[in-house]
């Protein structure tokens, strides 16, 4: 399978914020968010309400160390 490099994008979540490359594949006709940016945002998917939520609240993990 082919995969074509974009530029980069930036994901912006209310106050937090990422810098992803993303893929362009062929067959390709959604959008998909991987873990790594949802990571480094620090936030994770509530399957239950389905959105994003933080993490750990409202503060980034960064704060919590």
């Amino acid at each position: 399978m082919l995969q074509k490099c974009t530029e980069a994008v930036s994901i912006i979540w209310q106050d937090q914020y990422t810098t992803s490359h993303p893929f362009v594949l062929p067959t390709g006709d959604e959008t998909l968010l991987g873990v790594i940016p949802l990571e480094d945002m620090d936030v994770i998917v509530n399957p239950g309400e389905c959105r994003l939520v933080g993490a750990h609240g409202s503060k980034w993990v960064h704060q919590v160390r």
